[in-house]
């Protein structure tokens, strides 16, 4: 695969990802908690998946028990973790709050590439970095938005989803270079959903389970978490996880065009900007800077 297509595959899946948020106001609407919405999405996933290649494909799901702890890595440690600390920073704070916090993940996953993969800490890659952060801060409205509250629990919280989730790019990319990028995901999601078992547990009163809730739990699990898992994987094979990691901020970006459509919400010149620098910076990464070597050298 080329980097040029596997970049594409990243792209697709954080533009998938950054339709999660239609599908969770639905289900907020007919009662749903946002741990049950992550539950339910977790389990269908798992299911999905890993039912599909137990029927076309039962080989994919061989794997060596030694290497289990990739998988309850990215499961547990990355998807669900990183949810859980999500969702309790927006609860301590606000969702603008969050998503910043969260989209540390890409310093995370260039640190730890550093360190595990041996990869170069370069300037450009830390100017696509500086421009990434600074456009997710313009779009969620932390910049220009008013008076923001973040507790110092907050901001723990925040900063532990975004190492959590960078989690997802390290381990991810050590597990493809032995097993194909629908096993990982498979595994990642069987173990996911047996961490979250706990959090569905009793609380169901009120929840309405008609055909549109029905509907868009199919949709939020399979476009908005198997596609784009898939595809994020099978990207995350032919990239270095920090570019994959910048590419996926899109996911933002997204989020804020489907509310501008279709929520109606006010699309400011911070917010533009943002979409601008997230998107530059996803170009910077992609662009040599390098001066071609000339015919007499």
């Amino acid at each position: 695969m080329t980097k040029g297509r596997a970049q594409l595959m990243v792209l697709a899946a954080a533009s998938l990802w950054g339709l999660i948020g239609l599908f969770v106001n639905i289900l907020s609407a007919r009662g749903f908690s946002s741990m049950q919405i992550v539950a339910l999405r977790a389990i269908i996933t798992c299911i999905c998946i890993a039912g599909f290649l137990a029927l076309r494909d039962p080989e994919a799901l061989r794997v060596e028990l030694r290497d289990l702890p990739y998988f309850i890595g990215t499961g547990v440690f990355s998807i669900v973790l990183f949810t859980w600390c999500y969702f309790s920073c927006i609860a301590r704070s606000s969702i603008s709050v969050a998503v910043v916090l969260l989209y540390t993940a890409p310093i995370f996953v260039m640190l730890l590439s550093v360190i595990v993969f041996r990869e170069k800490l370069t300037g450009k890659k830390l100017l696509a970095l500086a421009m990434t952060f600074s456009g997710c801060m313009c779009v969620t409205g932390f910049i220009g938005g008013g008076a923001v509250h973040a507790p110092p629990a907050a901001v723990l919280l925040g900063i532990a989803s975004g190492f959590c989730f960078s989690l997802y790019s390290i381990i991810g990319k050590i597990a493809t270079g032995k097993y194909r990028p629908e096993t990982v995901t498979a595994y990642t999601f069987i173990f996911a959903s047996i961490a979250v078992i706990p959090f569905i547990v009793g609380g169901w009163e009120g929840v309405s389970f008609d055909a549109v809730s029905v509907l868009a739990l199919i949709a939020i699990s399979v476009l908005c978490c198997v596609t784009p898992f898939v595809l994020y994987t099978a990207g995350l094979a032919n990239l270095e996880p920090e570019r994959a990691a910048i590419i996926s901020t899109m996911e933002p970006v997204v989020g804020t065009l489907v509310d501008a459509v279709l929520f109606h919400q006010t699309m400011t010149a911070l917010k533009l900007l943002g979409l601008v620098l997230v998107v530059g910076s996803i170009i910077v990464m992609n662009v040599s800077f390098k001066r071609p070597d000339s015919a007499g050298a």
